[in-house]
């Protein structure tokens, strides 16, 4: 401590005061934002100074006016002034490093996972689990984040959230479940027998693609076909099956035998992730089928029902000819 600094001074003090308000209205404020849970234990924490507060109006003056005195001596010394509000200054550039997620549910359990990034995005991070329940409705994560904002979108098995949302320091990023949700669309891409021979004798590639012509999917295909799905457990074939024997009588009419024995091929189904979930009724996504002589397609896509079928027969998997030699 400065030569003259020892004695508290009235300007000392009100900045030493200053710098508290400033300190315990920002926590406040950043707690409100980023963890309620903990805010809302803060009124317990007050009560119990109060009642303390209360319990020294019984005590002998003398008890307490010492230390109240040295407080304030303390508080009017500049240089406790000084470190308050460097304290203020520092945690104010330390928030400027954390942001939350909330979610708010409708009381259902749902598993639901975060991820860095705008949707599709190519990222290795860990996706953030957090669950919703009766017990825990509007669960708050806190992150790490650049200054700047980062970017967010969530997921579960069976939605995904609409939009991708921007955390700030000061902003967190939050969804409604579900209403903030899209339901994911898990696709089939199921060869009819009639394909067996090119896909037998050719070696396939399935492509999918985003609306600006990026590539959403590449998996190899076969006549087993290849089941799309972003997340979760696959759909029980025998609720499959149910699906696929009306689209494959459709093709087959009364064909038992041609439809029992597809069915076990189609049993085997590859599975395959795109780069992103799939949002029912989207539009603008395209497939073709690439041979090493060309490609077959694009063919629109559109999105209808939770669970799509496409069946592809001879003349979706044919490979196109090569041009003639001149």
């Amino acid at each position: 401590m400065k030569d003259g600094e020892s004695a508290g001074t009235p300007a000392a003090l009100w900045y030493s005061v200053a710098a508290l308000a400033v300190l315990d209205v920002g926590v406040g404020i950043w707690l409100h934002l980023h963890a309620p849970q903990v805010l809302a234990a803060l009124p317990f924490a007050n009560l119990a100074v109060i009642g303390l507060g209360g319990l020294s109006g019984l005590l002998p003056a003398g008890w307490t006016e010492g230390p109240r005195n040295s407080a304030i001596r303390m508080l009017g010394v500049p240089a406790v002034a000084r470190w308050l509000w460097r304290i203020v200054a520092v945690m104010m550039f330390v928030a400027l490093f954390f942001s939350s997620i909330s979610f708010k549910g409708d009381g259902t359990a749902a598993q639901l996972y975060a991820q860095d990034g705008a949707e599709g995005a190519s990222n290795d991070s860990t996706s953030l689990r957090v669950n919703l329940s009766r017990a825990n409705p509007e669960p708050h994560l806190v992150l790490r984040i650049s200054p700047f904002g980062q970017r967010i979108w969530a997921f579960s098995p069976g939605f995904v959230s609409k939009e991708t949302r921007t955390m700030f320091p000061w902003r967190p990023a939050h969804w409604d479940f579900p209403a903030d949700f899209d339901s994911t669309v898990t696709l089939s891409f199921l060869p009819a027998a009639s394909a067996d021979f090119f896909l037998g004798h050719f070696e396939a590639t399935l492509v999918l693609r985003e609306p600006d012509n990026s590539v959403l999917l590449e998996a190899r295909l076969t006549p087993k076909g290849v089941r799309i799905q972003y997340e979760g457990l696959p759909p029980r074939f025998r609720a499959l099956a149910v699906r696929w024997t009306d689209s494959l009588y459709k093709l087959e009419p009364g064909d038992t035998a041609a439809v029992r024995g597809r069915l076990k091929v189609w049993q085997g189904i590859a599975g395959a992730r795109p780069r992103r979930p799939l949002h029912l009724g989207e539009r603008g996504l395209t497939y073709e089928i690439r041979y090493a002589t060309g490609v077959n397609g694009p063919t629109p896509l559109e999105l209808e029902s939770a669970i799509t079928d496409i069946l592809l027969d001879s003349a979706a998997v044919a490979p196109p000819k090569p041009p003639p030699v001149p």
